[in-house]
């Protein structure tokens, strides 16, 4: 996805952004990385005993699944677009 959002920009608007497409990539990447154990560790911190676990291994990834799908709903470049001329 991030090639062709990159080759759709620059093909558009003619400017060729991919440093900007790639650090934004990598800081939300970093983010995830930092925030998911941290999540993990709020929730078994909760003294909630097996409910606390399955909170961390079950319910919460099919929350940030679901989150994710929503999102992902709204990326529109598909390969008849993606093609078109600006």
């Amino acid at each position: 996805m991030l090639p062709d959002a990159i080759a759709w920009d620059a093909r558009n608007t003619g400017l060729r952004r991919e440093g900007a497409y790639s650090a934004v990539y990598s800081a939300v990447e970093k983010a995830a990385a930092a925030l998911g154990p941290l999540a993990l560790g709020l929730v078994l911190s909760l003294d909630a005993g097996p409910r606390g676990i399955v909170l961390a291994a079950a319910l919460i990834p099919a929350a940030a699944s679901a989150l994710s799908a929503l999102l992902l709903a709204g990326y529109t470049l598909d390969e008849r677009r993606s093609m078109e001329e600006p």
